[in-house]
């Protein structure tokens, strides 16, 4: 945390932080013994580098008021919060089940606030939000949910602006945080979901960190209206740190297709994006498309070519050469009646395929005559 704090505080501010104080209070050299011990020091060293701030010193960019916000928190963290931190007699060696939250261990919370706002500011997230933002719909009065907010990164933007926006948030320190952030900023962000219907939701880097991400997605999907917007981006690699339970991601796949008509892609390689859809196309009208991030890849000597996608929704099947070739046709251009015209193939064949590739969630069917 301390690293990150000392990058985010040589991004805002010219000059070296002071550490004489500091080194009054610690003594030089000495590190740290205890979580407590972290916190006072970050919020010395956050208090000082604010008092050696220019008077005009303010955000350039939605990051960097973050980042200020986050040096004011820690600076000022609240009762609560230190009380909790000053209750762990020790350091945590071992993370488990990272991808399950919340955790409960309030100075691991602290500590992830701060590298969420560090990673937005100058790792590797910075480069993608502002894509992330152009593909929301930031009309002013759009009423949006974002699920699992974190530290309010995309809900402080479009509430500036003039979103209606609502959030739900279940780690302690990121949901105090983003009302920190949202108090400094005098925006009105209720947090909770609300039973009236939403025009457009989002789930950024959350699905794959919940025990049950079906029963979420049922819930959202329960809260967005007809041809309201979902807005996904999860990936559910097994590494043990993300969601990996095979009957999650089906339970996921099932529920998209049964409600939800996939957007165009859009400038980011990993945001998924939906309309709520009260009857979506099927292979009796619509067009199939292969999911836009599909690759087919080749085991040696393996006889069979697998075909897998990125997304967490997805699974990956294994195809014989033949079909395989099939996928390059699955481009979202024709229905399936032209295809099977056009390729010279049985209907019932070619619509038995895309099924297949479909309860994979490889595949899904766009509307007969949405334009490309």
């Amino acid at each position: 945390m301390l690293d990150e704090l000392k990058q985010i505080v040589g991004r805002l501010i010219d000059e070296p932080v002071d550490m004489a104080p500091l080194r009054q209070r610690f003594g030089p050299g000495r590190e740290p013994a205890s979580p407590a011990q972290v916190a006072e020091f970050a919020g010395l060293y956050c208090a000082q580098a604010l008092a050696q701030a220019p008077a005009d010193a303010g955000p350039a960019s939605a990051a960097e008021e973050g980042a200020w916000s986050l040096l004011h928190f820690i600076a000022e963290l609240p009762a609560p919060i230190a009380d909790e931190i000053g209750r762990i007699a020790d350091f945590r060696d071992t993370v488990e089940r990272a991808w399950l939250e919340p955790l409960a261990d309030a100075y691991v919370g602290l500590c992830n606030v701060t590298h969420d706002v560090w990673a937005h500011l100058l790792g590797q997230e910075s480069a993608e939000d502002a894509r992330i933002l152009a593909a929301l719909n930031r009309r002013a009065g759009v009423r949006t949910l974002d699920f699992g907010a974190g530290c309010g990164h995309f809900a402080t933007q479009l509430a500036i602006g003039g979103a209606c926006v609502d959030v739900v948030e279940i780690d302690p320190v990121k949901l105090a945080f983003l009302q920190y952030r949202s108090r400094r900023l005098g925006l009105d962000i209720h947090c909770g979901m609300r039973d009236a219907p939403y025009q457009q939701i989002l789930a950024i880097n959350v699905l794959d960190h919940l025990l049950d991400p079906g029963a979420a997605l049922r819930q959202l999907t329960e809260r967005l209206q007809p041809g309201g917007l979902l807005h996904l981006l999860a990936e559910f690699p097994a590494d043990g740190w993300h969601q990996a339970d095979p009957a999650s991601i089906q339970a996921c796949a099932a529920l998209l297709n049964r409600h939800y008509v996939r957007q165009a892609p859009s400038a980011v390689p990993w945001l998924d994006s939906y309309t709520r859809a009260a009857a979506p196309p099927t292979a009796s009208g619509g067009r199939p498309a292969l999911h836009p991030r599909a690759s087919l890849s080749a085991r040696p000597g393996a006889p069979e070519i697998i075909l897998s996608s990125t997304a967490f929704y997805t699974r990956p099947c294994a195809l014989d050469h033949q079909t395989a070739t099939l996928c390059g046709e699955l481009d979202g251009s024709r229905t399936l009646q032209t295809l099977s015209a056009d390729l010279e193939l049985e209907l019932d064949e070619l619509a038995a395929f895309c099924d297949f590739l479909q309860q994979h969630g490889q595949l899904t069917w766009l509307p007969e005559f949405q334009p490309r």
